[in-house]
């Protein structure tokens, strides 16, 4: 490979752009419909799905172009991407609640929501996993409980 073929990208840097944004819009999309009850399991077959996505995609967004540039093009408009909806979802509520969500409520006072278990595809059994980290297993201990916007399962405690 010569020097100019490692830096001379075969793909337009504007398009390399419009890729990228439009597999980041495609997967964050996917993320908030899917992802709340994976990020709060990472049972290992999703993080091979996580890896395989990221694989899979790297020609989606550079198509054929080996060249360097074209990968620094693509990760950073990535990164760029991603630091504008974090800029986006600290300043506006209503663009947080629609890239982002709300905290679902899985178990209120001991009983654990049917429905919101159902929404979040975690079962009693996980409900009990993730109470274990906290030292118990007693769900008639706990006063709430929820999966938060990041997929991590937190519990309000009974005094």
């Amino acid at each position: 490979m010569s020097l100019s073929e490692l830096f001379v990208p075969t793909v337009a840097p504007l398009e390399v752009i419009l890729r990228a944004t439009f597999v980041y819009a495609v997967l964050l999309a996917l993320f908030r419909v899917f992802g709340r009850a994976q990020q709060a399991r990472h049972a290992g077959f999703d993080i091979v799905v996580l890896f395989l996505v990221g694989t899979a995609l790297r020609k989606t967004i550079v198509a054929d172009d080996e060249s360097l540039t074209s990968g620094a093009i693509g990760i950073l408009t990535l990164f760029a991407l991603d630091w504008l909806a974090s800029l986006l979802t600290w300043r506006n509520r209503r663009v947080s609640l629609v890239l982002e969500g709300r905290p679902i409520q899985i178990v209120k006072d001991g009983e654990p929501i049917d429905a919101a278990l159902r929404r979040t595809r975690l079962n009693r059994h996980e409900v009990r996993e993730h109470l274990r980290e906290k030292g118990t297993e007693d769900l008639s201990r706990v006063r709430a409980a929820f999966v938060e916007r990041d997929g991590k399962v937190t519990f309000l405690m009974r005094d």
